[in-house]
């Protein structure tokens, strides 16, 4: 029997090769993230019961740059308020919430102008409570809008990638946003969705992309980050967030 030639010795080899190659392409692509999508699907709504209670850290930091004027040079001045707030449901009704909040600590900082406005939105949030209904989709029944940090709910359970729109207040420009479900991530525990926020204004210009994560057990904020610049009437404002979870 003669042997087998080199060219036939190698149609015979290949196949298996080519089988063990496949394998070992595949199992690096899912390892290293490139495997199938995450196919579940996220119902992010706001849920609770009477004497649900989470507290939260605010941090906001506002620059504010003055353009310069006929005898006064370009100014920047700074706004800087850290608040703990206390969130309590204290009614249901169906899919709604009634919520009370109260504001446990704040202090408030400024510069130039912002001092006195520092002292003044010390004051007002000091020992402030308010009381709001939500819907499921985490809109106030007031019709109030809601700040960069209170996004607006899909009506639907969705997957990754799936978008919606709301309104938001930033620093008192109206904005519409585009709202991304952007992945699943588990913070201190807790099962969340990140939800990325796009302001559609052209007077806002995104410096570090708005990100709240939102528990998906009761549809709370674990934590949200954001910077911003927009454009005001006299002014530009470098707009900074963050928030996080007690």
């Amino acid at each position: 029997m003669k042997p087998l030639s080199r060219k036939a010795e190698s149609s015979i080899l290949c196949p298996m090769f080519s089988r063990l190659g496949y394998a070992a392409l595949a199992a690096f692509l899912v390892i290293s993230g490139c495997g199938p999508s995450d196919s579940r699907k996220a119902d992010i709504s706001l849920k609770g019961k009477v004497g649900d209670t989470y507290r939260i850290d605010l941090n906001v930091h506002s620059t504010f740059l003055m353009p310069a004027q006929e005898k006064s040079p370009a100014i920047n001045e700074e706004l800087t308020m850290t608040q703990t707030k206390v969130f309590t449901c204290t009614k249901v009704e169906g899919t709604k919430t009634t919520w009370v909040s109260k504001s446990e600590k704040v202090t408030a900082t400024g510069s130039g102008s912002m001092v006195s406005q520092a002292g003044s939105l010390e004051e007002s949030q000091r020992d402030l409570v308010e009381t709001v209904t939500r819907d499921a989709q985490n809109r106030a029944q007031n019709n109030s809008l809601p700040s960069a940090i209170e996004p607006v709910f899909p009506n639907r359970p969705v997957s990754l990638g799936d978008q919606w729109r709301g309104e938001a207040n930033l620093q008192g420009v109206k904005s519409v946003m585009t709202y991304t479900f952007e992945k699943f991530e588990k913070v201190n525990g807790k099962e969340t969705a990140v939800i990325l926020s796009t302001p559609e204004s052209p007077d806002i210009r995104v410096t570090k992309p708005m990100r709240i994560w939102i528990e998906l057990e009761h549809g709370w904020p674990m934590k949200a980050e954001a910077l911003l610049e927009i454009k005001n009437l006299d002014f530009t404002t470098i707009f900074s967030v963050s928030l996080a979870r007690k």
